[in-house]
């Protein structure tokens, strides 16, 4: 678990020493950084798996965030969106999964 602890952490650390450029921003949430583009089949559509920092929390901290993403109308779906503590717990969860 320290590992997995380090690496989530390194990711963060980045984003918090990295430039402030905004990759999307609305009134709810500012996106501070893209991890991975997953590509659904549809030219106009992917899910993102991203860092995001949520308007109403009041924290420059970011959470990760999976959501889907139209090209087309430049725009967000419903998502899921965990703190650096939940997304621990989900990748060990499936870790255990995938090595079993």
């Amino acid at each position: 678990m320290l590992r997995l602890t380090m690496a989530i952490d390194d990711v963060l650390l980045d984003v918090l020493t990295e430039s402030n450029d905004e990759l999307y921003e609305d009134d709810y949430m500012k996106v501070v950084k893209i991890i991975k583009e997953i590509q659904t089949g549809s030219k106009d559509y992917v899910k993102r798996l991203q860092l995001v920092i949520w308007k109403k929390k009041n924290t420059d901290l970011p959470d990760f965030d999976i959501r889907g993403f139209s090209y087309k109308t430049n725009r967000y779906q419903k998502g899921l969106t965990l703190n650096h503590f939940e997304m621990e717990e989900l990748y060990q969860s499936l870790k255990d999964y995938f090595e079993s």
